[in-house]
């Protein structure tokens, strides 16, 4: 899978960046949509006639020699005391990005981890990587 998302990064730096009719997603951010694509790629191999599509809300599935265990991020249910889902440093802060998490697909709400840490205040976390340049 690794090996397609290069690939698709080389493709995205050498001009290939949106097409949201063709990629199913909106998003604007060179890693989600790389890996997106590499997933859909090694699908249409490995897999024939199913896709990404098809398995949503599944927490795993196996595709050729692949296995896929994909999660979704979703808001935080945040409260003024804090839950264990939203505790009080993500309650309190007021930066968007620790306001969501990781959950296991399906209608129970089964927090498997967050994607930026409570202190986190700003996108990229200052963690560097994030400057934004127009090409």
């Amino acid at each position: 899978v690794m090996a397609e998302v290069l690939h698709a990064i080389q493709k995205w730096y050498g001009g290939y960046r949106l097409n949201p009719a063709e990629d199913h997603t909106n998003s604007e951010w060179m890693g989600p949509v790389t890996m997106l694509r590499g997933i859909v790629s090694v699908m249409r191999h490995d897999c024939p006639g199913s896709s990404l599509q098809d398995r949503r809300g599944q927490l795993q599935w196996n595709c050729g020699s692949h296995s896929f265990r994909l999660f979704e991020e979703r808001a935080l249910q945040c409260s003024l005391r804090g839950s264990v889902e939203c505790p009080p440093a993500r309650a309190d802060s007021t930066f968007l990005g620790t306001k969501f998490g990781i959950f296991a697909p399906g209608a129970e709400r089964k927090l498997v981890a967050w994607p930026r840490f409570a202190a986190c205040d700003t996108w990229g976390c200052r963690g560097g990587g994030w400057d934004l340049h127009h090409v």
